[in-house]
């Protein structure tokens, strides 16, 4: 009996096992991503090397990016593409030596310095000797190299996005000033008077019924220093409020040194028209002919030392 009863189990089992086999199978759902599978395998790594992409892959980053180099110890920075397009393209030259006011002037590889730097073993014109031809401690640039710098170059210097760079014509700087003695006749970029507490910063001394000289020297990206306009010196009492200040009108004079020739605008100015134990804040104001308002230095928002440095205390 307990051998029949084995055989029936198993047989049900059979029959289920059978039936179970002969229902028709459920499909696998779709897979959403299977798509993806169908890109490319053969994707290229080739770049335009007449494009600045093609530069900096082929040449910057391999060749001027080195250790201590242009790695971003000092400009231009060749780390990425980006610090390299923007130290590059309209980026002033530190040297200023002319006709290379930019380190890439579109359209004109003549103005360009950078072309200049990797083309000439020493730079040309007789002005400085002293710069061999880049990269540095590395062989020289190939005709192609070069073939390619120029041809970005001449092709506008665009930019990732095929752009070509706008000039920025910024407002000028105002570099800084110098004060001295009005009896000396031999204007120089050094202080003639001491400051308050013997730091920098801090409004230089004078006394009264000095008569003094305030030069000061500012420059432009496109307009020379000697076609500024609207040049005014102003003073106030007031550190933020100019609205009465005294305006000094500026004349232009020149002069060399032994960094070059400078061009400073200067205002004659004597303390006895202003009050004794007082501190006087100046500004100065200017205009390259390019912008609507005049540029202002020092500002409301600048930082308050250089408020105080634009200043003197005249003593008792």
């Amino acid at each position: 009996m307990k051998e029949k009863i084995i055989y029936l189990f198993a047989c049900a089992l059979l029959i289920t096992a059978v039936v179970a086999g002969c229902k028709k199978a459920k499909p696998d759902p779709a897979n959403p991503f299977e798509s993806l599978n169908d890109a490319p395998t053969d994707i290229s790594d080739t770049v335009d090397a007449n494009t600045f992409l093609g530069i900096h892959k082929n040449i910057l980053s391999v060749k001027c990016a080195n250790p201590s180099c242009h790695d971003g110890s000092f400009e231009p920075d060749y780390r990425t593409v980006e610090s390299a397009y923007n130290t590059l393209v309209y980026h002033p030259v530190v040297k200023k030596l002319s006709p290379w006011n930019f380190r890439v002037v579109p359209f004109d590889t003549a103005k360009s310095w950078l072309w200049q730097r990797v083309n000439h073993e020493k730079i040309i014109s007789g002005m400085d000797t002293s710069g061999g031809r880049m990269p540095l401690y590395k062989d020289a640039l190939s005709s192609s190299e070069l073939k390619n710098i120029s041809t970005w170059i001449l092709n506008g210097a665009r930019d990732i996005h095929d752009a070509v760079p706008v000039f920025p014509n910024e407002e000028p700087k105002v570099n800084g000033y110098v004060a001295v003695d009005s009896a000396n006749t031999n204007v120089t970029l050094s202080s003639a008077y001491d400051r308050a507490d013997s730091l920098y910063y801090n409004p230089f001394i004078v006394s009264h019924n000095q008569a003094m000289i305030i030069a000061v020297e500012a420059e432009d990206d496109s307009t020379d220093a000697s076609l500024f306009q609207n040049c005014t010196l102003k003073l106030s009492q007031s550190q933020d409020n100019f609205t009465s200040a005294v305006s000094k009108t500026c004349t232009l004079i020149t002069f060399t040194d032994g960094t070059g020739l400078h061009k400073l605008w200067i205002a004659y100015i004597n303390t006895k028209n202003f009050p004794a134990s007082t501190t006087m804040y100046m500004r100065f104001y200017l205009n390259d002919g390019d912008h609507t308002t005049n540029t202002e230095f020092p500002l409301n928002e600048s930082l308050i030392y250089y408020k105080t440095f634009w200043s003197f205390y005249i003593k008792p």
